[in-house]
């Protein structure tokens, strides 16, 4: 092969790796959704851990809601082992779990009392929310704007702890607009104790302390 080639077929190597470069580049600068570039939307969202943040109840209306921006939040931090007490009401769920002794918990509800399994899953499923509990910082809303939903919160938690302090944790869902999403739907936040915001979260989170007798029974 003669120099002559070699420097063609060089400069045409050169040309196409240009042209490649430039429509790459055009790609994602005219490619956009929500003002954004698609490179930037597809690195958005981060999933949801389905071990640490989720279960396979019912999700809130968009999909979206199941992941949570790069911005998040802790809204609380509990570890199980230093409550004594926790005592949940609402119109359907309303029981009291104790720790009677060191990891030996007791639920009592209407119609039952039971020692509880240390392998139940349900409590397994409260420990780790208690814990893990993230919420979407783009979410996050004054309480003064939604004081009148928590008149009639969807659930309430309270939770009081071996050193004698309490914490109360009140959550609703309500039809709602968040910043960041194009929808509005069935939105779930959560208040703790007399904060000033609350907290925007997904319903699964809400779910892990909806415990039926029959699920703590098991």
């Amino acid at each position: 092969m003669s120099d002559k080639t070699k420097k063609i077929i060089y400069f045409s190597l050169l040309f196409i790796l240009g042209a490649a470069f430039v429509i790459l580049y055009n790609l994602d600068k005219t490619i956009e959704t929500d003002g954004q570039s698609i490179v930037d939307v597809a690195t958005k969202w981060i999933p949801v851990d389905e071990d640490t943040q989720t279960n396979t109840a019912e999700s809130d209306s968009l999909d979206s809601e199941n992941y949570y921006k790069n911005e998040t939040v802790t809204p609380f931090k509990y570890d199980l082992d230093d409550i004594s007490e926790i005592k949940v009401t609402s119109d359907y769920y309303n029981y009291t779990l104790s720790q009677e002794k060191a990891k030996n918990w007791m639920y009592v509800s209407e119609n039952l009392t039971c020692n509880v399994k240390r392998n139940n899953n349900s409590l397994n499923k409260l420990r780790n929310i208690l814990f893990n509990i993230k919420a979407d910082n783009y979410g996050t809303k004054d309480y003064s704007d939604y004081s009148r939903y928590f008149e009639k919160p969807l659930l309430t938690a309270k939770l009081t702890f071996k050193d004698k302090s309490t914490h109360t944790l009140q959550f609703i869902r309500i039809e709602d607009q968040v910043r960041h999403m194009a929808d509005s739907g069935k939105r779930t936040y959560v208040r703790v104790d007399d904060d000033t915001v609350i907290y925007f979260i997904v319903y699964s989170n809400v779910q892990r302390f909806m415990i039926t007798d029959e699920l703590i029974n098991k």
